[in-house]
């Protein structure tokens, strides 16, 4: 997590403000399992069009203490809880994968719904 806090405000409830990101593109649409095999980060650096690259995803997230079932669901159906605690295990076990930097800084917009 990064000391970073800047926000703009654009008016009214409207803002950007600073964020940590991982590279986990299609998350919010997918499961996790398909996100992780699917990122070209992860792709390129793991070969996960090989069982051998399916499989290190997979032992990763036994390291990081995530059930693969749960992984396997939609992100929307994991538990609240897995997802808090995906980026802060994610940056202690994804280099030990060769998938360091795993985070980057980005921002988010928010409209104030």
């Amino acid at each position: 997590s990064s000391s970073h806090s800047a926000v703009v405000n654009l008016g009214g409830s409207k803002r950007i403000r600073y964020k940590e990101d991982c590279h986990l593109v299609m998350l919010h649409h997918w499961s996790l399992v398909d996100a992780l095999y699917n990122s070209p980060y992860v792709v390129t650096r793991l070969r996960t069009w090989k069982e051998s690259g399916r499989e290190q995803v997979e032992l990763m997230l036994a390291r990081m203490g995530f059930p693969l079932v749960e992984c396997k669901q939609h992100w929307t159906h994991m538990r609240p809880q897995l997802k808090r605690d995906l980026a802060s295990k994610l940056q202690e076990c994804a280099p030990q994968f060769g998938l360091a930097n795993f985070q980057f800084a980005s921002f988010q917009r928010d409209d104030g719904y």
